[in-house]
């Protein structure tokens, strides 16, 4: 459906020898005048069942899609005139400019339409002699536009309707002037841009805006671009501009900016504002959204060993998680890449999403349970999230060091008797142990497999040192050890001293 809006200007000129007068009326009003047309809103209503599928869930949402359809239409006619006539090298200029809006159920139409035309003078204007310079518009415009807060029946045909106002704003300018190039001339468009919304999906990231406009009176100048403050982001002119030109006149031009992912912060939309000037300093500008997309983070907390699993505690966050509800759908799924063994993941798949995240994310613990006789224990947590960003931390496993022990780890005998003692080694890991005995006489005699060892001590007391410390060592193949020592005391015969 389309709204069109139709302006007819007339221009009629009275002339008279001496200095030149210029004046006009809009359809009886002044030099700018207002038209308001009330309309009963909605002209016609569309609503629209839409399956969205949730990524990553499979679940299906259905939600109304509703737009709204306007028909409008006013004209204008402008009567102007200049007495006398406007002498040789002068001209006589006149213009007129046509815009609307209205706004309803969230939704809004707008536009604008502006000519202008330059008639020669005259060498001689005699009194009472008529020039014309007449100008005309036509302008069409119409689209449909989102309804909001509309009470729909999905059953019925029930809707509830509102009452809206379109105001309509015309103004004109009718002089005699010498610079023609400016006067009465209307700001440039900018027709096109493209993307129509940027997308920077991971930081560091730049993008390509193309910018297109037009002149109707052939001023184009050249285009720049503006920063407002936060919440705005820098367009740079990388390429161009353009231009297409008729007669010298510089009627379209064409440039292309390019904008930078933000360092810092966490905004979900931001714009860039683009701008064309022509020759006379007017000039249009482009407020461009540009949607930022932030790439999931990993934070680790504790991590500790419980019985055969080693336990990490971790945090998942996203800033598009904010996003949720109106312009995106978040979720982060999580994996893991191990050497030496397995990681169990929580069982949610996705692990968060819009549906879970609490203040823009999630907590969990995963568990690795490491194979025996495997050093390198290293295990890498992946999360990615539905633009397919990632972010990874890698977590080194500590190696748990064997136990080792004696029994009895005290003991006395007679010279000559035989000490014996059973060591024991065990290891959390259930990785092999290698005991052996490092210090002191004696032997030991070694069984063993896997995660556990023990072996047999003997030794028959001898030698003149009551004291003897014997001390044995468990070790994996890691390199972590424990020590375990056996005290011996040796009772020696009483000592006969000669006379």
């Amino acid at each position: 459906m389309r709204a069109m809006v139709f302006a007819a200007v007339m221009l009629l000129a009275l002339y008279h020898v001496g200095l030149a007068t210029c004046s006009g009326t809009i359809s009886g009003g002044g030099k700018v005048a207002e038209k308001t047309l009330t309309l009963s809103l909605p002209v016609k209503l569309i609503v629209k069942l839409v399956k969205k599928v949730i990524p990553g869930i499979g679940a299906v949402e259905v939600e109304p899609k509703v737009t709204l359809e306007f028909q409008a239409g006013m004209e204008f006619e402008l009567l102007c005139g200049c007495e006398p006539c406007c002498r040789d090298p002068e001209k006589q200029v006149a213009s007129l400019t046509v815009s609307s809006s209205i706004r309803a159920f969230g939704g809004t139409v707008e536009f604008a339409g502006a000519k202008s035309r330059v008639c020669p003078g005259e060498a001689a204007p005699a009194q009472n002699v008529t020039c014309g310079c007449p100008v005309e518009i036509a302008y069409e415009a119409g689209r449909q536009v989102p309804a909001l807060g509309v009470g729909i029946s999905l059953e019925g045909v029930s809707y509830k309707s509102q009452e809206a106002e379109m105001r309509f704003t015309a103004a004109s300018e009718c002089a005699c002037s010498t610079d023609t190039t400016c006067f009465g001339n209307t700001a440039p468009q900018i027709v096109e841009v493209s993307p129509p919304v940027l997308q920077l999906k991971k930081q560091g990231q730049s993008g390509l805006i193309t910018v297109t406009a037009m002149d109707r009176e052939g001023n184009l100048d050249h285009f720049s671009s503006k920063t407002k403050g936060p919440g705005y982001l820098t367009a740079v002119l990388v390429s161009g501009p353009e231009w297409q030109e008729r007669d010298g006149k510089r009627f379209f031009g064409r440039a292309t900016y390019r904008v930078d992912f933000p360092e810092g912060g966490e905004e979900l939309r931001s714009f860039a504002i683009v701008s064309v000037v022509d020759a006379c300093r007017q000039a249009d500008d482009k407020k461009v959204p540009v949607q930022l997309f932030y790439p999931p983070h990993l934070t680790l907390q504790e991590g500790e060993w419980r019985r055969n699993r080693y336990i990490q505690e971790f945090e998942v966050s996203d800033p598009d998680f904010k996003g949720c509800g109106f312009d995106r759908w978040e979720y982060i799924t999580l994996t893991a890449e191990a050497t030496c063994g397995e990681v169990l993941l929580p069982l949610s798949e996705p692990f968060v999403s819009c549906r879970t995240a609490f203040q823009g994310g999630a907590g969990g613990a995963l568990a690795f349970v490491p194979h025996c006789d495997c050093c390198n224990r290293e295990f890498t947590l992946i999360a990615k999230d539905a633009e397919g960003q990632r972010d990874s931390v890698s977590v080194t496993v500590p190696d748990r060091s064997p136990v080792a022990s004696v029994e009895p780890s005290r003991i006395e005998v007679e010279l000559g008797e035989t000490v014996s003692a059973t060591v024991t080694a065990t290891d959390p890991d259930k990785d092999s142990i290698s005991l052996e005995k490092v210090l002191g006489p004696g032997t030991l005699d070694v069984k063993g497999n896997a995660g556990e060892a023990s072996g047999s001590y003997s030794w028959a007391a001898s030698g003149t040192d009551p004291w003897e410390l014997v001390g044995f060592r468990a070790a994996d193949p890691c390199g972590t050890a424990d020590m375990a020592y056996l005290l011996i005391h040796v009772l020696q015969p009483p000592r006969v001293h000669p006379g």
